[in-house]
């Protein structure tokens, strides 16, 4: 999905970066105000599911989530990803 969104703003290919240019531009879009990304954002399969499933979560309570378990993270910035997507 990262991959998808940098190409769309024409920045590179999220995949190619090293993973300390990963984190440093995930961190800077985290700590920014402005939205990751508008509704141009294409809805290509690799997107869809991801935005569709944060769209239910936005419309349920807070109070209804615990622990989020992140499957498969490697990375610091697999974290961060998770972190600016809730």
């Amino acid at each position: 999905m990262m991959d998808a969104i940098t190409k769309h703003l024409e920045i590179g290919s999220y995949r190619e970066w090293s993973e300390e240019r990963q984190q440093e531009w995930l961190l800077s879009e985290l700590s920014g105000k402005r939205p990751l990304f508008g509704p141009d954002l294409p809805k290509i399969d690799e997107i869809a599911d991801v935005l569709d499933t944060f769209g239910v979560l936005a419309e349920l309570p807070s109070d209804c989530f615990g622990a989020y378990i992140i499957s498969m993270a490697t990375s610091t910035s697999n974290v961060l990803m998770v972190h600016g997507n809730c």
